[in-house]
């Protein structure tokens, strides 16, 4: 009888377990949590996709789960990042960073707790996926890394505000995204910007956001053969010069602009074609030229990227034409005022570049600036490209409007 009881009140325990353990795991299943093996912590994400803040900032709450008998020091966050945007010349691509500031901002997780932290970084794309694992160490020195967990972005809700329209024309198509000026007090001053060889218009969205802000409209103009424009991607072609012309006439004619203060600002190889555009475009008030190309031939001979000389040898059409794509040889200088920012250190387009354009400028007697950035390469940082090209352009587009 005795046995008997005793193999009952056994077989009550093993029940009264396994009910206990079921509810643990469907606990942890209903807050986001998965059943991972007990001898690697874990992260857990919020459902995605999430959309970047009207700062194109990307922001996800992270658990740090730690179910093994140890607690944990957290060292680091690897991240990939993985542009999805159709649109996008680099659309598949992926790019990793590590972040060292995790192990700040997270201390210590004991054993069988748990700890929380924000990922926040820039929105490289209008949609994106971020695949994370955390890296960490135990108390005896050995390391342990996190299983990755991956969570989906998508745009921001100003980009879903403004999305892209396009220019037809017999010749295809051109994508533009227009940003009015955000709080206009009378006709607003316009700024068209120009994306770079491996990029589409709305990479530039922050920016345009930005403009926007600080009273102006603002356009943004995919060359041919980038993004949702039509055509072959064609290096600094009459077609992006004649792509960008009807972007700009366009812009000029758009009810709310002043088209008196127009300016243009082209990046890389959309700084190349700007200069082409304001030497062919009367009436611009002013010319922002980042990182630009201005003599092909000299380029292809002194980069340091195979990128670019691949680009220029399979879309600049033969090297005898090279000349006539290049703003510094074709003996037409742009109408307007120019702001020139260079990267001191840039491998891919020398400095002497934007020297040598400059003083051709002056010699045809242009009005010219130049800013050259200590340390930074071809991509100058975005925070001092602005701020110093707002500064030029709010003496030439904002002047008058204060002194009405």
């Amino acid at each position: 009888m005795r046995s008997a009881i005793r193999t009952i009140r056994f077989l009550l325990l093993v029940v009264a377990l396994g009910l206990a353990a079921a509810r643990s795991v469907a606990a942890s299943t209903a807050d986001g949590d998965s059943a991972t093996s007990p001898a690697t912590p874990h992260l857990v994400l919020p459902s995605g996709p999430l959309p970047a803040s009207d700062q194109f900032q990307w922001e996800v709450r992270i658990r740090v789960v730690n179910r093994t008998p140890r607690g944990i020091y957290p060292d680091s966050l690897v991240t990939e990042f993985t542009d999805l945007y159709e649109g996008s010349m680099r659309r598949g691509y992926t790019e990793s960073f590590t972040v060292t500031s995790v192990a700040k901002m997270l201390h210590a997780i004991s054993a069988g707790d748990s700890g929380h932290v924000t990922y926040s970084g820039a929105a490289f794309a209008e949609v994106g996926r971020i695949r994370m694992r955390l890296h960490a160490h135990f108390s005896d020195g050995t390391t342990c890394v996190t299983p990755a967990a991956t969570i989906d972005f998508g745009p921001a809700p100003v980009a879903v505000r403004f999305p892209s329209s396009y220019i037809q024309g017999k010749d295809g198509r051109i994508e533009i995204t227009f940003l009015p000026e955000m709080w206009p007090t009378g006709p607003s001053p316009a700024v068209l910007l120009v994306h770079g060889e491996d990029g589409q218009s709305r990479d530039w969205m922050p920016l345009g956001c930005a403009l926007s802000n600080h009273g102006y409209a603002c356009m943004l103009v995919s060359l041919p053969g980038h993004g949702f424009s039509t055509g072959p991607r064609d290096f600094a072609s009459p077609a992006s010069v004649k792509a960008v012309s009807r972007a700009l006439d366009l812009l000029r004619r758009l009810p709310g602009t002043d088209s008196t203060r127009v300016a243009l600002w082209g990046f890389s190889e959309g700084a190349t074609v700007a200069a082409l555009v304001a030497a062919r475009h009367g009436g611009l008030r002013g010319l922002v030229l980042q990182s630009g190309i201005y003599d092909l031939g000299s380029a292809f001979e002194h980069t340091e990227s195979a990128e670019l000389r691949h680009i220029l040898e399979t879309q600049a059409g033969p090297r005898a034409g090279w000349k006539k794509r290049s703003p510094l040889r074709t003996g037409e200088w742009p109408k307007a005022p120019a702001l020139i920012l260079h990267g001191e250190q840039d491998r891919v387009v020398p400095a002497s570049q934007a020297g040598d354009f400059a003083a051709a400028l002056r010699a045809s007697g242009d009005s010219v600036t130049v800013r050259l950035f200590p340390g930074a390469g071809h991509r100058i940082p975005m925070a001092e490209a602005r701020d110093t090209a707002e500064e030029f352009l709010k003496s030439l587009l904002l002047a008058e409007r204060k002194a009405r």
